[in-house]
């Protein structure tokens, strides 16, 4: 283990010592089935939190290092006296500034910067930045750290999409600060996610309001709007893709620290927040495209407080601390929902999860397809056959969109 990760681990250790939480009881079935329904959506919801507000933050960097990379390197940056300007391929601009010596600091500044993506819409990037880098490279593996905003003012994306009949106008405000063993190559030559071994304290938000308008219908503007926000959220772990044509997808994630996602504008709450506070909470994917299929895993401690739904859907969603331990991973068809095998247990109860196709032995085989056991401590295991586990769960539960 390098020395930089056991840096991360000791600081992620001392922020939970000392603050052991009291077990939330699972004294019920619906409690079980809420509590199990959240831990499965732990598994994906809070790494993708978590890494899609870090790659908007990548994603802004990639073309002026792009762009620099192809002129010149840090040290000849460092020796031009007022840095670089980098025109935006519509209008507007980007300053470039690099510190003498080390540490080899970046500094960002876009000035009304309007270019074109990818898919040839329409993008305005406003703001600050700075980025720590560990060679003396603009095209990097990975980065030391990342800030985007300051003290004084927020970075801003805004984008604009038009299709026939609906145009979508996305703006995305962020003031961030990422810092550890950040990777900066995508799986698959610039496109893909962002893969390889990575551990990092992360600090800020990322807000989004996507506005929808229809100037061919009678329908009013309807706007969504969001945030994500990190209180020194710790992650440690890996991305990979491995296999022929890269055919095996695995993440691996370690959470500590408090993450919140909120919703707003919607009456008559302003604002409804769900916040998760993890301590070693240990969260793993691998998918399998040959077979198409997935195995799903969550170890460890979070106190979560989950969102309130207006219509009271998620009243039953099971607030308060619990302990997640799996004892087989959840398997099954991928993106399904449906599991084959798979036991998890939450704080003293535990769900078995299996399919018609695969009947551990000594338990009834389901009629519908699937099968739910739900044993709470010190009461006897309940089976629910079922067509669909999620669903059962979130009946169960009564816990209907889990956050």
């Amino acid at each position: 283990m390098s020395t930089i990760y056991r840096i991360f681990l000791a600081g992620a250790a001392s922020l939970v010592a000392g603050t052991s939480l009291a077990a939330t009881p699972i004294d019920s079935e619906q409690k079980l089935a809420s509590a199990t329904l959240e831990g499965i959506n732990f598994i994906t919801s809070q790494p993708n939190r978590l890494s899609t507000t870090i790659d908007r933050a990548r994603a802004s960097l990639e073309g002026p290092l792009a762009q620099l990379a192809a002129t010149t390197t840090p040290a000849g940056l460092a020796g031009t006296p007022g840095g670089l300007t980098l025109p935006c391929n519509t209008s507007g601009s980007i300053s470039a500034r690099m510190a003498r010596g080390l540490p080899r600091v970046l500094r960002l500044e876009w000035n009304d910067c309007a270019f074109l993506d990818t898919g040839g819409f329409q993008n305005l990037r406003d703001g600050s930045g700075e980025v720590l880098l560990l060679s003396n490279s603009f095209a990097p593996d990975k980065l030391g750290s990342i800030r985007l905003g300051s003290t004084a003012s927020d970075f801003t994306d805004e984008r604009t999409v038009s299709y026939p009949g609906t145009i979508l106008h996305e703006h995305r405000t962020m003031n961030l600060r990422v810092t550890g063993v950040i990777p900066f190559r995508r799986a698959f030559d610039g496109h893909g996610v962002f893969t390889g071994p990575f551990a990092y304290d992360v600090v800020g938000f990322l807000d989004e309001v996507d506005t929808y308008q229809s100037p061919e219908s009678n329908f009013p503007p309807f706007e969504t709007h969001n945030r994500v926000s990190a209180d020194h959220v710790f992650a440690t772990g890996k991305v990979e893709y491995s296999g022929e044509n890269n055919r095996h997808y695995s993440s691996d994630t370690t959470l500590w620290g408090e993450l919140a996602f909120s919703i707003f504008n919607w009456p008559p709450i302003d604002e409804r927040q769900t916040v998760s506070r993890l301590e070693g909470l240990r969260l793993r994917e691998d998918y399998d495209f040959v077979s198409f299929t997935s195995s799903l895993a969550i170890d460890g401690r979070v106190d979560h407080q989950p969102i309130s739904w207006p219509d009271g859907s998620n009243d039953g969603c099971l607030a308060g601390e619990r302990v997640y331990r799996t004892r087989a991973p959840l398997t099954g068809a991928a993106f399904s929902g449906a599991y084959d095998s798979g036991e998890i247990a939450v704080n003293g109860s535990s769900a078995l999860f299996y399919s018609a196709a695969n009947v551990p032995a000594s338990q009834p085989i389901p009629s519908q397809g699937y099968m739910v056991r739900l044993d709470v401590r010190n009461a006897g295991p309940v089976y629910h056959d079922t067509a669909s586990q999620p669903d059962t769960l979130r009946e169960v539960g009564e816990c209907l969109f889990p956050q």
